[in-house]
């Protein structure tokens, strides 16, 4: 028996909840509606206490720069655990990641660094930046699989019209393998642009204006390209996470996931659906050292009993949580419906307007 009571309501309305929460209520609990209803779409991303990716991945050193191939299965990022800026990847397996593995001399060649890869859908592509090679300073480079050597081959520079006489940085591969985004210094660029590759050339970039001039790199989006995430120069050298949410009317301001992911976080990497953000960050307490890769799950706020989707069960936990004080059975859930921080009689009658009467999320 649910401990939340219609009569309660009825007898004596709290303030703040309206008739038709009250009507409802009353819908919901004599089981005259649907059972709820999946993927609704909150315009701000909402993600649990990150988690550290553990020793296997992790050293004393730096570890940084993630990316996930897109079935899941391997983790490539950037180390200094051999003295050198070198890629490095690891598989996932049903007891968890692998001893990561050094990428082979045709990409980790000489003391130059290596920086932020990332793999085409097809696993046959690897996407890097390079400081320094064969006379070309901070470009993008891209190597292919060679089966016959079961290694990535010779690396080639993209060149014009991606790469220019300045420096491109922090490049990540878009889930659909189209569309590159990077942050670019050259030929008058500022920021953060994305090329689309057309079938057989990349074509001209052209800029993102989500992001800023000079303080903001690392891009990577989702799927659905609603959320563009970054990182951001704040004070001095530290950066956090930002992200923008698009709209009808383009991209929205970027929201700091400082509350969410915590300080001092950078080189973010979004896996496509949106579930889960990798990312670095050298916050120390719970670390190994140097700057660590993290992640943090995606959470659906209202999705109080963590089942994935929005139902009467949510909506009494809610009015449970909100009248009677009961604490959610899962201690990450987020119940606050009006992003106002505080849980009010509005909260549940807004959970119960999302579920029910389709009434878009407020935040």
């Amino acid at each position: 028996m649910n401990k939340f009571l219609v009569p309660k309501l009825v007898a004596g309305t709290p303030a703040g909840l309206t008739l038709i929460g009250v009507v409802l209520l009353f819908l919901v609990v004599s089981g005259l509606v649907p059972s709820g209803v999946e993927g609704v779409a909150f315009s701000q991303p909402l993600f649990a206490p990150p988690v550290n990716l553990g020793p296997k991945i992790n050293t004393a050193s730096h570890d940084f720069d993630p990316f996930l191939t897109f079935d899941g299965k391997k983790l490539f990022f950037v180390s200094l655990r051999d003295n050198g800026l070198h890629l490095w990847f690891a598989e996932w397996t049903d007891t968890g990641w692998t001893n990561p593995r050094k990428l082979g001399p045709q990409i980790n060649a000489g003391a130059n660094g290596k920086w932020s890869p990332s793999v085409s859908p097809d696993g046959q592509k690897l996407y890097y930046v390079d400081d320094s090679r064969q006379g070309f300073f901070w470009d993008i480079w891209v190597s292919t699989w060679d089966s016959s050597f079961n290694d990535w081959g010779t690396p080639v520079n993209l060149g014009p019209p991606v790469n220019t006489t300045g420096a491109e940085r922090s490049a990540h591969l878009g889930p659909d393998g189209r569309h590159l985004y990077f942050d670019s210094d050259g030929s008058g660029r500022c920021g953060i642009y994305v090329s689309e590759w057309n079938g057989t050339n990349w074509l001209v970039p052209t800029h993102i204006p989500a992001a800023s001039c000079a303080v903001d790199a690392y891009p990577t989006i989702t799927a659905d390209g609603r959320w563009f995430f970054f990182d951001r120069y704040v004070t001095g050298s530290k950066k956090n996470v930002f992200v923008s949410v698009r709209t009808d009317s383009g991209w929205g301001a970027p929201i700091n996931l400082l509350p969410q992911i915590g300080d001092s976080s950078w080189t973010p990497f979004i896996v496509p659906s949106g579930d889960s953000l990798f990312f670095n960050s050298n916050r120390g307490v719970g670390g190994f050292g140097g700057s660590d890769l993290w992640i943090s799950r995606s959470l659906q706020r209202g999705d109080l009993n963590m089942d994935g989707e929005l139902t009467a069960a949510d909506v009494v936990l809610e009015l449970n949580k909100v009248f009677l004080g009961e604490p959610y059975p899962a201690p990450e859930a987020v119940g606050d419906m009006n992003c106002d921080s505080g849980f009010t009689p509005a909260d549940a009658v807004l959970l119960l307007q999302v579920v029910y009467l389709n009434v878009p999320p407020e935040c």
